[in-house]
């Protein structure tokens, strides 16, 4: 408890309903601060998060959004609760602090992992596909081979309906909280116009501080700035906006590397002059027939 009603969490959800074996398992991975975030910036910690309390409040909300959806029945969420196991587990033990950046981005990756892993898949005499999965209940790898079709079937199950985003952002994290926190960051600056905020060159800032080029390394996997001619690697020299220097440099570029700029394409080829038409003679055999145009 704490005396600040104006605290809250920061959280992110991102929702899952696959296993490893690709089978239907509907789960939440979840990034939440290990506080509450008040409305003037301050953070407050909490000692210890009740694993037990939340798996209790998940289970109560999500039989309260299936009764009142008329899922299931009153009664059978009564016989759910006398199980020895709900079908419910909430685990709280991986915890990220603010100096540890690479189990941050670690926790993020796995946070927003796909259905299918290429570490994790591989074909068999070109007819089978193999998945490497985790057996959880004798923490061993195995192996299960399906066929081609099965294979997709089970991998486009997963694929969320149009518009249903599978990441979510609540409290501190929301939109309508990170734009009330820029709005008050702005005012601020405009009552004090003269002074710079202080800059953060914390090691988590410096971490956030990305380059172009390392998140292109880190998303698509390669080296934007290899130099395509040499072993060496490609660097900014400036900043070119003037348009007659800018036409100057690609027209020499394409008078001496004819090969680095594609041609360009001519105009859309005119309509057609003619309309054809499909037509079916007598015996069904479809054929086509062109017609000149209206005069």
């Amino acid at each position: 408890m704490t005396d600040r009603p104006d605290g809250t969490p920061g959280i992110i959800l991102a929702l899952q309903s696959f296993n490893q074996d690709l089978t239907h398992n509907p789960h939440i991975h979840a990034l939440a601060t290990e506080g509450l975030v008040c409305s003037d910036d301050i953070f407050l910690p909490v000692p210890t998060i009740d694993a037990l309390l939340l798996e209790h409040a998940f289970r109560r909300r999500v039989f309260n959004l299936l009764i009142r959806h008329h899922k299931i029945t009153s009664e059978l969420v009564e016989a759910m609760h006398s199980w020895k196991h709900s079908g419910f587990s909430v685990h709280t033990a991986v915890r990220v602090l603010p100096e540890e950046p690479k189990t941050a981005e670690r926790v993020l990756r796995y946070l927003l992992r796909p259905p299918v892993a290429n570490a994790r898949t591989r074909t068999r005499d070109a007819s089978k596909i193999e998945i490497i999965y985790t057996d959880t209940l004798h923490d061993s790898p195995q192996v299960l081979i399906l066929d081609p079709l099965d294979f997709l079937a089970r991998a486009t199950s997963h694929i969320p309906h149009p518009r249903q985003h599978q990441l979510r952002y609540y409290g501190a994290y929301a939109p309508r909280a990170r734009s009330a926190r820029r709005k008050r960051l702005t005012a601020d600056s405009e009552h004090a116009p003269n002074q710079q905020p202080p800059r953060d060159d914390s090691p988590a800032a410096r971490a956030r501080r990305l380059s172009w080029a390392k998140l292109l390394r880190r998303v698509l996997e390669i080296e934007p700035l290899a130099c395509p001619t040499c072993p060496g690697k490609l660097r900014i020299l400036s900043f070119i906006t003037d348009h007659a220097v800018v036409d100057h440099i690609i027209t020499h570029l394409r008078r001496t590397r004819p090969g680095l700029f594609p041609p360009a394409r001519g105009s859309p080829a005119p309509a057609p002059t003619e309309t054809t038409i499909c037509r079916a003679d007598a015996d069904g055999f479809i054929y086509a027939q062109d017609f000149p145009p209206d005069e």
